[in-house]
C-alpha cells in the first residue's frame, strides 16, 4: 500500500520499519517475561538474539536461493560468460539470492539458538520455550510490512485493496486479497496462545515449540492456495512453504506419537485445560 514513509523528509522502508518494530515488541516482551522467570539471564538472551538475527539472515538468504534453483544451475553453468564482466554477474547472483523466505530464516535462527545454548551449557529447553512465542509476534510485523510494501500479495479479489505502488510491479493495479494481513491476524492469535500456554505451564520443558509446529504450518500451508506471486518457487503442485509446512507438521506428530508410545509426558497435567 505504501512501500515508503517520509519521516523528516527521509523515505523509509515500511516494511524495515515493521521489521524494526517487530524487534522492539520482541525485547518488551522478553524485558517483562524475563522478570517472572528467574531460570532466564537476560545477558544470555542478548547474545543469543544476536546469534539468532546472524541466523535468520543466512537461513532466509539461503531457502530464497532454493526457490531460484534453476535460475542459479543456469548462472554457474555460464559462468565464464561473466568473467569478462564481474559486477554483472554479482548483480545477477545477488538478485537470485537478495530475497528472503521466512521459513528459511525460522530454521537457521532456531538451528543457531540450539548451537549458542548448547555451546553456553546454557539450558536449551528452558530458553527455547521461553522465546517460542516471539515467533510469531516479530511475524505479525513482518506481515504488516509485506502488505505495506505489496509483496506477498494475495490473489485477485472483488473484496480487498488495490496496490498502486508496490515494490512487485505485477501487483499494481488489482484489487487483491489482503493475505498478508490475515496471516498477521493469525500470527497474532498464535502468539496469544503461546504467551498463555507459558505462563500457566501447559506444555512440559522442552515442548512449547510442539504448539507452533501444530498451528502455524496449517496456516502457512492453507493461505499458500491464495497467493497472488508465483516467485516463492514450486515443487511439483505444491510451493516450496506448502512442503515445508507439510514437513514440520508431520515431524511434530511423529515426535508426540513416539513420546506418547514411550511414555514421556508432554502435556503438563496439572495446568492443562
Amino acid at each position: 500500500m505504501c512501500s515508503f514513509i517520509s519521516i523528516f523528509g527521509l523515505p523509509i522502508s515500511s516494511y524495515g520499519l515493521m521489521v524494526a518494530l517487530g524487534i522492539t515488541a520482541c525485547i518488551i516482551y522478553c524485558y517483562f517475561q524475563v522478570k517472572k522467570h528467574p531460570e532466564i539471564n537476560y545477558i544470555s538472551l542478548i547474545f543469543a538474539a544476536l546469534w539468532i538475527a546472524l541466523g535468520v539472515f543466512i537461513g532466509s538468504h539461503i531457502l530464497y536461493g532454493i526457490t531460484n534453483i534453476n535460475p542459479l544451475i543456469k548462472l554457474f553453468s555460464n559462468v565464464e560468460k561473466y568473467f569478462s564482466d564481474f559486477w554483472l554477474g554479482l548483480s545477477a547472483f545477488g538478485t537470485l539470492i537478495g530475497g528472503m523466505v521466512f521459513y528459511g530464516g525460522l530454521i537457521g535462527g532456531a538451528a543457531a539458538a540450539v548451537i549458542y545454548f548448547k555451546k553456553t551449557k546454557k539450558d536449551c529447553a528452558a530458553y527455547c520455550d521461553f522465546l517460542v512465542p516471539c515467533i510469531p509476534l516479530f511475524h505479525f510485523f513482518g506481515r504488516l510490512g509485506c502488505f505495506f510494501g505489496g509483496c506477498c500479495y494475495g490473489i485477485e479479489c472483488p473484496i480487498g485493496f488495490t496496490y498502486t505502488n508496490s515494490i512487485v510491479a505485477d501487483a499494481n493495479g488489482v484489487c487483491r486479497l489482503p493475505l498478508p494481513l490475515i496471516e498477521a491476524f493469525f500470527n497474532l492469535i498464535i502468539f496469544i496462545v503461546l504467551f498463555l500456554c507459558y505462563n500457566k505451564r501447559v506444555m512440559t520443558k522442552g515442548h512449547m515449540i510442539i504448539i507452533y509446529c501444530f498451528t502455524y504450518p496449517v496456516v502457512r500451508f492453507v493461505d499458500e492456495f491464495f497467493r497472488g506471486d508465483d516467485i516463492r518457487g514450486f515443487w511439483g503442485a505444491l510451493s516450496t512453504s506448502q512442503w515445508i509446512s507439510i514437513f514440520i507438521f508431520a515431524a511434530a506428530l511423529i515426535y508426540v506419537v513416539a513420546a506418547k508410545l514411550k511414555g514421556r509426558r508432554i502435556l503438563n497435567r496439572k495446568n492443562a485445560p
